[in-house]
């Protein structure tokens, strides 16, 4: 029972819930219990081994909600639920616009520039670039995100921290 519990605090703490589901088992009472839990989040059914032969029908409740077909162990369709992931993830706009994600401004553009940098590699692996270009704008997003972590720092956010404090003379 303690993992319930656990498993419903990780839905509540989490952005976005992948829901996988067996599609050679029954749909069962605590699968339902669970998929009422995770609405109002943003969230993906994942239908799993798809490459047997199953004939389980969803319940009409779950028939809104994005669905992906897969199987794990022949890799089918994982693209299609990566995309799935980053469309309602990341690209999704309740994500990006939460205020409570970032404390300041300061943080904000520094994780848009990450976010920049990233899709700029990305872009650049897709084209068949090579990789030193992705490296690059990989390397310059770690920075941005390196700034929000502190563990590195810009001459000008200290500049403007000093500039604002009395230091003893």
């Amino acid at each position: 029972m303690m993992s319930i519990e656990r498993t419903y605090a990780t839905v509540q703490a989490a952005d976005i819930v992948l829901f996988v589901i067996d599609l050679n088992q029954p749909i069962t009472q605590e699968d339902l219990n669970v998929f009422r839990r995770v609405q109002g989040k943003i969230h993906i059914v994942v239908m799993n081994k798809v490459d047997l032969n199953n004939k389980i029908t969803l319940p009409s409740e779950w028939g809104q909600a994005v669905a992906i077909k897969i199987s794990a162990l022949k890799g089918t369709n994982i693209d299609k639920l990566k995309a799935a992931i980053y469309e309602n993830g990341i690209g999704h706009e309740d994500v990006l616009h939460q205020a409570s994600i970032v404390p300041n401004l300061r943080q904000a553009d520094c994780l848009k520039r990450a976010m920049h940098f990233s899709l700029n590699g990305l872009k650049e692996i897709k084209s068949g670039l090579a990789l030193d270009f992705a490296a690059i704008e990989l390397k310059d997003a770690v920075k941005e995100m390196d700034q929000i972590l502190g563990l590195s720092y810009n001459e000008d956010v200290l500049d403007l921290i000093f500039s604002r404090f009395c230091i003893g003379k």
